[in-house]
């Protein structure tokens, strides 16, 4: 008689199977009221500022941390460090797997720290050279 590793998760019975599926589901339905609501926004949005500089301004605004939690919360980061996480966690233990999180994101914090801190200051230059009233000021600003 074999059994199943007690740190491998087994999907065998219905009430775990039921947990995964309502799990996803929520997920689901969170992503789409996302969606629904971004859309809501957007189109509040369009009715406040019209189709103009402000308007730009405001998607430049959003836009920019929507592509950051792409990169680093949706991407090729995640995609890299679930398998070395689990592969740290089998071969050395939880406290391994956890020096592992913890070393990666303390280089996040402080490579997105110094990242932020030069986007700050190239716009800040930006905004002072740029003509006032200008709508890159506006945008920059």
């Amino acid at each position: 008689m074999s059994t199943a590793p007690a740190s491998s998760p087994s999907f065998d019975k219905p009430s775990e199977t039921g947990n995964v599926s309502a799990g996803l589901r929520t997920v689901s339905l969170s992503t789409v009221a996302s969606r629904v609501l971004g859309l809501v926004r957007d189109v509040a949005m369009a009715a406040a500022f019209g189709n103009g500089p402000l308007m730009d301004a405001f998607s430049v605004a959003f836009r920019v941390p929507g592509v950051a939690r792409g990169m680093f919360g949706e991407g090729a980061l995640t995609a890299a460090f679930l398998p070395a996480f689990l592969q740290e966690r089998t071969h050395k233990g939880p406290e391994g797997g956890w020096r592992l999180a913890s070393g990666v994101l303390a280089v996040l914090a402080v490579g997105l720290t110094i990242l932020v801190l030069a986007g700050e200051l190239l716009l800040f230059l930006l905004w002072l050279n740029s003509d006032p009233g200008s709508d890159l000021r506006l945008l920059l600003g």
